[in-house]
């Protein structure tokens, strides 16, 4: 795409590239060009939506809307301007589509199976709006972005993690044929249960869940944030709903009581298992758990976007994108072999 060209090549003259500089850093020259760039692209051009947002120097967003007779746009001379976020904030926020890919998988051997996977599209906003506490108004949050999902609950059927599955997800950018990695990361279903856990112990009023608080609060959605592996910048919130039966079996929790009893050797062995009792009930609990969950947002500031776009190599594969594309070029296959199949058949 000839304007990701542009902005790529600005954003390696610009200097930007090395993390430490600042876009209000960037000498006045180069200020023009990308106001030149984004005057060409999002004023003159009505390729793109008539919502324009501009980011002022002080580091404020202020909204127009092109072709508004009563508000005039900023020129492209106007030194009030950051013209460089201005640009990126637009670009990012129009000319660029997410995708999350989300899969529940299994684990056979070392290497992870989807056998379901989901696919949404997202969309970047400079603001957010509290997906656990109700009545709340959007809120800006740049220079992070955030990418709602509104209708999570709806994929809370069909996105069940058992105790033997794990979440993996991947979010990517794409612009035309250009595609990078955002943020990739998987949880198993024990990792999951245990966030969900202490999300929902911060709200108990006696500062832990035993299996009939657990109970209580099955149907109720805990919201757990998970930061992105290996120190990679983004925060994904993740919604989980527990649904589980109403007995753990008996056995198997004296089995694990008695297990755990046993590295006390020859201290006093009732204590040990009054303590590890309720701990053991929880975690046999847990682990009979569904858990239903998906993805309420994704965040990630417009610089760690923008420098993973403009990076001089392809900035990471996207491995739950292409094993989906091939999932569904093999169920294609698949169909076209039993229509030709049915097709010999009815022909004979």
């Amino acid at each position: 795409m000839a304007l990701l060209s542009a902005i790529r090549q600005l954003w390696h003259e610009s200097g930007l590239l090395q993390e430490d500089v600042e876009a209000l850093d960037v000498e006045a020259d180069k200020q023009k060009a990308w106001a030149a760039l984004f005057d060409e692209h999002f004023v003159v051009s009505d390729t793109f939506d008539d919502l324009i947002f501009y980011i002022l120097r002080n580091g404020e967003l202020a909204v127009y809307r092109r072709g508004q007779a009563t508000r005039p746009l900023p020129g492209s001379n106007d030194s009030s301007i950051n013209w460089i976020e201005t640009t990126c904030l637009n670009f990012l926020m129009q000319a660029t589509e997410y995708h999350l890919t989300l899969a529940i998988c299994k684990q056979p051997g070392t290497v992870l199976k989807p056998h379901t996977y989901f696919i949404k599209q997202l969309y970047a906003s400079p603001s957010h709006r509290s997906m656990d506490t109700k009545g709340k108004g959007d809120e800006i949050t740049y220079p992070l972005l955030h990418f709602m999902v509104d209708d999570f609950d709806t994929y809370f059927e069909q996105c069940t993690v058992l105790h033997d599955d794990t979440l993996s997800l991947e979010i990517h950018a794409s612009v035309g044929e250009e595609r990078v990695c955002l943020l990739t990361g998987c949880l198993s279903h024990s990792g999951l249960a245990a966030e969900a856990r202490t999300n929902l112990s911060s709200h108990s009023v006696f500062g832990r869940i035993g299996t009939s608080m657990v109970r209580s609060v099955q149907g109720r959605d805990a919201f757990v944030e998970v930061t992105a592996p290996n120190k990679e910048a983004g925060l994904v919130q993740l919604a989980v709903r527990m649904v589980g039966p109403e007995e753990v079996d008996d056995a198997q929790q004296q089995q694990e009581q008695e297990a755990a009893s046993g590295v006390a050797g020859w201290f006093s062995r009732r204590k040990v298992v009054s303590k590890v009792s309720k701990a053991f009930v929880s975690a046999a609990y847990m682990k009979s758990l569904e858990l239903k969950s998906f993805v309420t947002y994704f965040k990630l500031t417009w610089r760690d976007i923008m420098g993973k776009l403009c990076a001089p190599q392809t900035y990471g594969r996207t491995p739950l994108h292409d094993a989906h594309q091939r999932h569904i070029a093999r169920a294609k296959k698949r169909a076209q072999q039993r229509q030709a199949q049915q097709g010999d058949a009815a022909s004979s």
